[in-house]
């Protein structure tokens, strides 16, 4: 695990799920952030002060900016973040989704050196596949890379859904390794507005993906979804 030793924007504590190396940063976990506290109002930017890490920066990445509608299903966005002077994750803010109140930020993505140049090797990469035992699950494309410490995974659905509407499903991804654990948005296609895209809410414990509120209010049983996450491998806790 690793434990932030400060943020600038009146969180609590924050611990992430994490794999560091001069090469890489892996991390998972939620952020919760109220939109209403005096630090987080006068910050022009978000920042997660950690311990010092082998890597002292990094290229920009991207971190799921989850919104807890009242009305409907959660809506999300991406924001850029980058890791600076070895201890500071900069998180972009962006007041336009203060409006919507209290928001999490979900990470489920990787940090790598800025200004890397190659040659690099291509190192292969894992076929995946995914089931339901109710419902559907079919992944129209697919692209996963496990490594000692980390895996990393996207998918394209043509069909994912349950049974009923409104009622919690769980599918499985075929490939991937059995020791990660995370919760992570899935994007439905389509519904994009100002407020961002609908997303079901996933967690993650190895191949299994549980949706306790998938929702469905767009498109139900149809239309595109589709995940994009970097996991954390092994027992870190």
């Amino acid at each position: 695990m690793i434990t932030a030793i400060g943020n600038n924007f009146g969180a609590g504590t924050i611990t992430f799920r994490g794999y560091s190396s001069a090469d890489i940063l892996v991390l998972n976990g939620k952020v919760d952030v109220s939109a209403s506290d005096p630090a987080f109002l006068a910050a022009d930017a978000l920042e997660v002060y950690l311990p010092d890490q082998p890597m002292r920066k990094s290229a920009e990445t991207a971190v799921y900016l989850v919104m807890r509608m009242q009305s409907s299903m959660p809506h999300a966005t991406i924001v850029k973040a980058r890791l600076r002077g070895g201890n500071t994750i900069r998180i972009e803010k962006c007041p336009l989704y203060q409006y919507y109140g209290d928001f999490t930020l979900v990470f489920a993505c990787t940090f790598v050196p800025r200004g890397e140049a190659g040659p690099f090797t291509f190192e292969g990469v894992t076929p995946v596949s995914a089931s339901a035992e109710a419902g559907e699950a079919v992944a129209a494309q697919s692209a996963c890379v496990v490594r000692e410490h980390w895996a990393s995974l996207f998918v394209s659905f043509s069909s994912l859904h349950g049974e009923e509407a409104e009622e919690p499903f769980s599918f499985e991804v075929a490939g991937l390794p059995e020791d990660i654990r995370a919760e992570i948005p899935i994007m439905i296609c389509g519904d994009i507005s100002a407020s961002g895209t609908q997303v079901m809410m996933a967690e993650v414990t190895g191949r299994r993906f549980r949706i306790a509120s998938p929702g469905y209010q767009f498109g139900w049983p149809y239309g595109t979804k589709f995940l994009k996450a970097f996991f954390v491998r092994g027992d870190v806790d």
